[in-house]
């Protein structure tokens, strides 16, 4: 077991190696809450709308005619009111798809560019060495440290925030899921453990 003094000084030191960075990583995580609002609103409307084709006499769910009469489709029949519904659907999983894309390029951008930093910030503090100090050290060290630098920007920095980004999703999808359907999600967390 990880013990959490381990997990602590591991966050100090990548807070340390992000830097001023840092200061960017409240913005990856309101993207993250962004991009999980989206997920819970298209998880959400798919099952009413399920609903609505499955069953043809059941009485349209609230939602789908809130949202409707927000848009302005007033006074439409069950057909039209079906495939603007379904119209509704489709945006909204364009909306999070096109999410999803901007979240990875963030991420994979903020990582390549700390990535980059490093490895200036290590090559300027190399050719800033005394000469005497520089000839004395092995350069395979030198190059082993700025491959580190690579590594720890694409492996564990680009990990994490992969993690946080799922993490916050999935917090989402059982929140919705503790609210609205807690028999499905107990008995989800049921097959989960028991697996």
């Amino acid at each position: 077991m990880i013990k959490s003094s381990t997990i602590f000084k591991f966050l100090t030191k990548v807070l340390y190696l992000l830097g001023s960075n840092s200061r960017k990583i409240p913005f990856l995580v309101l993207l993250f809450i962004t991009s999980s609002l989206l997920d819970v609103v298209g998880i959400g409307l798919i099952g009413p709308y399920v609903s609505l084709l499955v069953n043809r006499d059941s009485e349209v769910p609230e939602i789908l005619i809130d949202i409707n009469n927000f848009l302005g489709f007033e006074s439409l029949t069950y057909d039209q009111f079906l495939i603007y519904s379904g119209w509704i659907l489709v945006i909204v999983f364009l909306i999070k798809a096109v999410s999803a894309i901007f979240i990875n390029y963030k991420i994979l951008s903020f990582c390549l560019n700390q990535g980059a930093k490093l490895r200036s910030h290590l090559m300027k503090s190399y050719q800033q060495m005394p000469y005497e100090d520089y000839v004395n050290r092995n350069s395979s060290e030198c190059i082993r440290n700025i491959d580190l630098a690579a590594a720890f920007s694409h492996g564990i920095l680009q990990s994490m925030l992969r993690f946080l980004s799922e993490g916050v999703v999935v917090l989402a999808i059982v929140l919705f899921l503790a609210f609205k359907q807690p028999y499905i999600l107990l008995l989800l967390l049921a097959i989960l453990v028991g697996v």
